[in-house]
């Protein structure tokens, strides 16, 4: 893949992220959220020895969490991308593999049924996931 491409598909993600209501900087929610926020911390931050609201925003912890929002998208357009093809290899080969091996299983379990448990294991899955490097985040230096 080119490098041209690769940046191109980043950019592509990034606007995702910014115009899809699925994201978390969906500008839907981000806006009002940092308005809100700006609100917050101007009443503050406007108590005596308090930083100012730009410092607060443009501050080095700001600025790195900036760039990791960044980062995370390029890793995942670079390096994480391909997965998602190599995961539907994997699942077709795997439902493959057991159908010759078991033949046709019924549980009796609806595919909405299905569908809905899988997706409430990924969500709690990838929370837990955000919320753990979150914490060691904050463990860490």
């Amino acid at each position: 893949m080119a490098w041209v491409e690769i940046i191109g598909e980043f950019i592509q993600v990034l606007t995702e992220y910014i115009v899809n209501p699925s994201s978390r900087l969906c500008l839907v929610y981000f806006v009002p959220g940092l308005l809100f926020s700006y609100y917050l911390t101007s009443k503050k931050l406007t108590e005596p020895n308090k930083t100012g609201v730009l410092r607060y925003y443009l501050g080095t912890s700001a600025l790195q969490d900036y760039a990791l929002i960044g980062l995370n998208t390029f890793l995942k357009v670079t390096l994480f991308s391909h997965l998602v093809v190599i995961g539907l290899d994997l699942a077709q080969s795997t439902y493959h593999v057991l159908y010759q091996s078991f033949g046709t299983l019924t549980l009796g379990l609806s595919p909405l049924f299905v569908v809905s448990i899988y997706t409430i294991s990924l969500a709690i899955i990838d929370d837990l996931s955000v919320y753990l490097l979150h914490r060691w985040m904050h463990h860490s230096p």
